[in-house]
C-alpha cells in the first residue's frame, strides 16, 4: 500500500512539472522547481492517508441501516399504525431495538469518522418467512427479531448477534362466563376439608359441654340425650364460628372453662377457613389442560413450534400470521389455546386483553437465544463489526435493564389480569350482584304485598281480645 502511495505521488509531481513546463518560461520553472527540492514523500503519503481516514463511512455501500421487523412485543413493536405514512415508515420501540440502536452508535463513533448511519424501518413483515426473504433478497440489512437457527443465520453470510435469552413458551388460553364460574365452584368445594373438620369438632365439643353442663342448666341443655347433644352441638357450632348469639349459655365452672378452651380453637379454626376460602377465589389457576383432546394454535417455524412437536399426542394447527392466530383464539374459531415465547405471549395477552378474554394458564421452560441477524458486508469494516456483537455481550446490564423497563408493563399487567371473584369488573361479581338486586326487589316487593294482605284481612274475636291483652300493641293503630 506505501509503494502504491509513493507512485501516486510521483505521478502528481510529473503532471505538475508539464503543466508548469507548458504555462510559463524556463526561468520560472526552475524557481518553481526550487519549491520541490524540499518536498517530503512522507508527508504527501501521510496526508493522503488521513484524507482517506477522514472519509471512512460506517457503512460499506449503504447510508441507513434498513431493518425489516416483525410485531414482536416487547422485543420490537409498533404502537399505532394507522397513516399511510406510518406503514411506510413506522415508528418503532422495543427492548431490541434500543439495544441496536445504542450498539450501532457507540461502534461507529469508535472505528469511523463519520456520523451515525441513520436507522429506517421497512414495512412490516407478516411472518417469519417474509422476514427472512427480506434479507436473503437483499431488500434489507437486517432483521429483528429472530432466535438462532443454525440452519439459517450464523457463518459467513449472515451473522447472527444474541441479545438475550427467552425462558421458554407459555400457554395462553381463552376465559369465558362458564369458566369464570368453574372456578367460584372449584373455590368453594376446594374449602370441604376445613367445613368437615368443623363439624367434626363442633359434634365432639357439643358433646362435652352437654355432659359438663348437664347438672346445673337443664333448661338450656336437655337432659335426653338426642336433644342434649343437638343443643349442645348448634352451641358450639356458633362459638366456633365467631357469631355468639347467646341463647344458649354453659353456667358451671368446669363447662364454662370448656367454653374458653373452645372458644380459642374457634378462632384458630375460623381464620384457617377463611384463608382458605379467600385463596382459592382470588386464585388465577385453570383446569389442567388436555393436549390430546384440544386443539392448539402454534406459529410455523417459531421457537414454540419446536416445543409443540414434542408434546405426545398433541393436536396442533399452524398458523404464518400472529394476528390470525389471537383473533381465532378469542372468537373460538378452531383452537383452544396458543403455544407463544414467554415475553411475546405475556405482552400479547396484555396488549389484548382489554376485555379478559385471554389468560396465561401454564410455563414449559426452554432456554433459547434470540437477537438479529444482517449482511456481512453492513459494516465497513471488520473492527466495527466485532464491535457492535461484542458490546452486546459485554453490556449485559444494559440489555437487562432495558428489558426490565419494557416488561414492568407486563407483570403489572398480568396482576391486574389475575382473576378475583370480589373484582368490581369481574363477571362473576356483576352476575352475582344484579342477581342478588332482583332478588331483593321480589323480596320487598312480596314483603310490601304479604303486609297489605294482612293488615286488610279482618280478624277474629279470638285475636282481637289476644291484642287487647297484649300491652305493647296500641289498639288505636289497629283499629285504623
Amino acid at each position: 500500500m506505501e509503494q502504491f502511495f509513493k507512485l501516486t505521488v510521483t505521478f502528481h509531481i510529473i503532471m505538475r512539472l508539464t503543466f508548469l513546463c507548458n504555462t510559463q518560461r524556463i526561468s520560472n520553472v526552475a524557481g518553481q522547481l526550487d519549491d520541490y527540492t524540499d518536498f517530503s514523500l512522507e508527508e504527501e503519503i501521510a496526508s493522503v492517508q488521513r484524507q482517506r481516514r477522514s472519509d471512512n463511512a460506517c457503512l460499506w455501500r449503504s447510508v441507513e441501516v434498513k431493518i425489516s421487523w416483525l410485531h414482536a412485543a416487547p422485543f420490537v413493536y409498533q404502537n399505532s399504525c394507522t397513516s399511510r405514512t406510518e406503514r411506510h415508515n413506522p415508528i418503532v420501540t422495543g427492548i431490541f431495538h434500543d439495544i441496536v440502536k445504542n450498539a450501532i452508535g457507540f461502534c461507529c463513533n469508535k472505528f469511523s469518522d463519520s456520523s451515525i448511519p441513520p436507522i429506517r424501518y421497512l414495512q412490516r413483515a407478516k411472518n417469519l418467512n417474509a422476514l427472512q426473504e427480506v434479507l436473503f433478497r437483499g431488500g434489507a440489512n437486517m432483521i429483528i427479531p429472530v432466535h438462532s437457527d443454525e440452519r439459517v443465520y450464523g457463518g459467513d453470510r449472515f451473522p447472527f448477534v444474541k441479545i438475550l435469552d427467552s425462558p421458554g413458551v407459555v400457554l395462553i388460553q381463552r376465559r369465558s362466563s362458564i369458566y369464570h364460574w368453574k372456578l367460584v365452584l372449584k373455590a368453594l368445594l376446594g374449602t370441604w376439608p376445613v367445613v368437615i373438620m368443623a363439624i367434626l369438632l363442633s359434634c365432639v365439643a357439643g358433646v362435652v359441654i352437654w355432659i359438663l353442663d348437664l347438672s346445673h342448666n337443664t333448661e338450656q341443655f336437655s337432659r335426653t340425650f338426642h336433644r342434649g347433644v343437638f343443643q349442645g352441638f348448634y352451641w358450639a357450632f356458633v362459638t366456633i364460628a365467631t357469631v355468639g348469639y347467646g341463647d344458649k349459655v354453659p353456667k358451671s365452672t368446669i363447662a364454662r372453662s370448656f367454653a374458653v378452651l373452645w372458644i380459642t380453637i374457634g378462632v384458630a379454626l375460623c381464620a384457617v377457613m377463611t384463608a382458605v376460602l379467600s385463596s382459592a377465589l382470588t386464585t388465577t389457576e385453570s383446569e389442567k389442560y388436555d393436549f390430546t383432546n384440544k386443539w392448539t394454535g402454534v406459529l410455523k417455524d417459531s421457537v414454540a413450534f419446536e416445543d409443540a412437536i414434542n408434546l405426545a399426542g398433541a393436536n396442533l394447527r399452524t398458523f404464518k400470521d400472529p394476528d390470525e392466530m389471537y383473533d381465532a383464539l378469542e372468537n373460538d374459531n378452531g383452537i383452544d389455546g396458543i403455544l407463544e415465547e414467554f415475553f411475546i405471549g405475556t405482552e400479547s395477552v396484555r396488549m389484548r386483553n382489554m376485555s379478559q378474554k385471554l389468560s396465561v394458564i401454564k410455563f414449559f421452560g426452554h432456554k433459547r437465544p434470540f437477537g438479529v441477524a444482517y449482511w456481512l458486508n453492513l459494516f465497513a469494516n471488520e473492527n466495527i463489526a466485532d464491535c457492535f456483537s461484542h458490546v452486546i455481550k459485554i453490556r449485559h446490564n444494559e440489555v437487562l435493564k432495558t428489558t426490565i423497563n419494557y416488561t414492568r408493563a407486563t407483570r403489572a399487567g398480568s396482576e391486574q389480569n389475575a382473576f378475583k371473584v370480589f373484582d368490581s369488573q369481574s363477571p362473576v361479581f356483576v352476575a352475582c350482584a344484579v342477581g342478588l338486586s332482583i332478588i331483593v326487589l321480589v323480596c320487598l316487593a312480596a314483603g310490601r304485598l304479604a303486609s297489605f294482605l294482612i293488615t286488610k284481612r279482618p280478624k277474629s274475636q279470638q285475636e282481637r281480645s289476644d291484642l287487647a291483652t297484649d300491652p305493647e300493641i296500641d289498639l288505636e293503630e289497629i283499629t285504623e
